[in-house]
């Protein structure tokens, strides 16, 4: 199989900025009485800005810190972010296995076509049914 064949699309890790809504503590919106409080108040609520995590999508790899592509064996079920090594990812940021630790790949080539990834991927250790394999020159195998 190809790479191109599971949409890879280019990525830089990064932080932003939203603002969200945050109901006032008083109110306990988590049942049917404090939902009818809550609204019954005039549904206030403040804004308040929080920093969240965000993929950005890039056209190319020499722009890029990572890779989102399908999985090739589960086909659109989910898909795996690849970060790579080398490209200053902010901390906290980028892929990550079972246990939550930072997961890097060395990448060589010019793009989809002939990237190449080192070592294998393997997503088997948080689900054992998941895939296992290789990224050479842009053809997909598994182990």
């Amino acid at each position: 199989m190809r790479l191109v064949e599971l949409e890879p699309q280019f990525l830089r890790f990064t932080f932003k900025e939203e603002l969200v809504q945050k109901v006032p503590p008083e109110f306990e919106i988590s049942t049917p009485d404090g939902i009818q409080a809550w609204r019954s108040a005039g549904s206030p609520y403040s804004l308040v800005a929080v920093v969240v995590a965000v993929n950005v999508k890039v056209d190319n790899l020499k722009d890029a810190q990572g890779m989102r592509i399908r999985c090739p064996k589960c086909d659109r079920k989910h898909q795996i972010v690849l970060a790579f090594a080398g490209r200053n990812i902010p901390p906290g940021l980028g892929s990550r296995d079972a246990q939550g630790n930072a997961t890097q790949w060395q990448v060589s080539g010019q793009g989809v076509q002939d990237l190449t990834l080192s070592p294998s991927v393997d997503c088997t250790v948080s689900d054992p049914e998941c895939w296992h394999g290789h990224i050479v020159n842009g053809e997909v195998t598994s182990v």
